[in-house]
């Protein structure tokens, strides 16, 4: 007898005769030593054919390579051949998932003069715009645009006018008295800081006389005073 084992496909070539997937017994004859016929029974066995596949995740951009081949996002599907353990071909299907980049925004206001931290990178008055790279959880990059609003200084002005020797309180600070003007800190609608300047104009004292005659026994009433 012969016995052999060919890959799928393959094929074997016995005194003269071809085995193959449709071919795989037979008898051949050949001449023995003594010149007589030696029968041989011929049976050929195929290997079963051997598949596999290969599944993998790329960022978006990156690359990966599978038994020396390239793939990317232009080539994310292909098919490979290796060689078994019993050498014959094993057929393997490679397929590449591409995991897109993510793409946020952070837009914050800040108060004029003050400044705004973002994964280390402070954001002021002369730097209220960037882009950060952060590491998202499918291990790809995130792209996070920064966008910095700055409010402006706020101004404003109170003016106001007392008698003399009068009074006159804002925010805690008493005018008058030799203090008539400055400067009150107040907090916005937005949060921020407001600066009011006060003017604070006292009128003069004003000073007259009122001269008149009485005669006699009679009296002269002026302002709820006899005289």
């Amino acid at each position: 007898s012969y016995n052999a084992v060919i890959c799928p496909g393959g094929s074997i070539t016995y005194n003269g005769t071809t085995y193959d997937g449709n071919n795989l017994t037979g008898t051949e004859t050949l001449v023995a030593a003594n010149g007589c016929d030696s029968i041989v029974s011929v049976s050929i066995t195929v290997q079963q054919a051997v598949f596999g596949t290969y599944n993998a995740s790329i960022c978006e951009n990156d690359s990966i390579s599978y038994n020396g081949v390239l793939y990317n996002s232009n080539n994310l599907i292909g098919s490979d051949t290796l060689i078994s353990a019993g050498g014959c071909d094993s057929i393997v299907s490679v397929t590449i998932s591409l995991l897109l980049n993510s793409s946020a925004t952070v837009n914050s206001t800040i108060c004029s003069g003050e400044s705004f931290t973002y994964n280390g990178v402070v954001y002021d008055s002369n730097n209220l715009n960037g882009i950060d790279t952060l590491q998202s959880a499918s291990g790809c990059d995130s792209i996070v645009t920064i966008s910095v609003n700055e409010l402006p200084l706020l101004f404003s002005s109170f003016d106001t006018t007392i008698c003399n020797g009068d009074l006159f309180e804002l925010n805690g600070t008493v005018y008058g008295s030799g203090i008539f003007s400055g400067v009150e800190i107040f907090t916005s609608s937005t949060g921020c800081d407001s600066s009011v300047a006060v003017n604070v104009n006292e009128y003069p004292e004003l000073i007259s006389t009122l001269d008149t005659t009485i005669v006699g026994a009679l009296t002269f009433e002026f302002n709820g005073t006899t005289y």
